[in-house]
């Protein structure tokens, strides 16, 4: 079945957190957790380097103008940001993922991404699940607070989060299917 891209498909939905693999033991505290699953073409290219340049080329402008809007006010503050995991080239992707420390699943089915920073830690796991005719991400964000400071921070930040995930997977599914019907590197 060949993926066009059609609006019906470009819905993502909000499902329980992920806890069950590599999740389970990720932080030794969850203080929040959602999640949001997307369907992807069947055969998609699932590997994280792909969907991590999908997903960077993909990116809605107004999110990466919040992101960037994130970093400005947080970096003096002395709080890690985005910029570390900006990739300027093909050779930078391996740098930008290990940055973001990531853990495989043993049956290559999830991979666990994160940082740890003074106020919060957080992790986001990416759960492929695929099926004779269909496929589909999972992205479940967990966060530990650390003080009450990672607490205030998140106020804001977990309100913008609620819109932006969806918006980040919605674009990558486009991107997918853009990329699977040949329309894309």
């Amino acid at each position: 079945m060949t993926y066009a891209i059609d609006k019906a498909l470009q819905k993502v939905v909000e499902v329980p957190p992920y806890l069950a693999g590599l999740g389970r033991d990720a932080l030794s505290r969850v203080d929040f957790a959602d999640a949001f699953e997307v369907e992807v073409p069947p055969h998609a290219n699932l590997e994280l380097a792909n969907l991590a340049k999908a997903g960077y080329e993909a990116c809605p402008k107004w999110v990466r103008g919040m992101l960037g809007l994130r970093d400005a006010l947080m970096g003096p503050l002395g709080l890690k940001t985005g910029r570390q995991f900006q990739p300027q080239s093909n050779a930078d992707w391996e740098r930008a993922i290990a940055a973001l420390h990531p853990a495989y699943s043993d049956d290559g089915n999830e991979v666990m991404l994160g940082i740890d920073d003074w106020h919060l830690d957080f992790r986001v796991s990416v759960l492929k699940q695929r099926k004779l005719d269909s496929a589909s991400l999972i992205l479940t964000t967990l966060v530990k607070f650390n003080h009450w400071l990672g607490r205030a921070y998140f106020v804001p930040v977990g309100i913008g989060h609620k819109w932006i995930v969806p918006a980040m997977l919605a674009a990558l599914q486009t991107r997918l299917m853009q990329m699977d019907s040949g329309g894309g590197s």
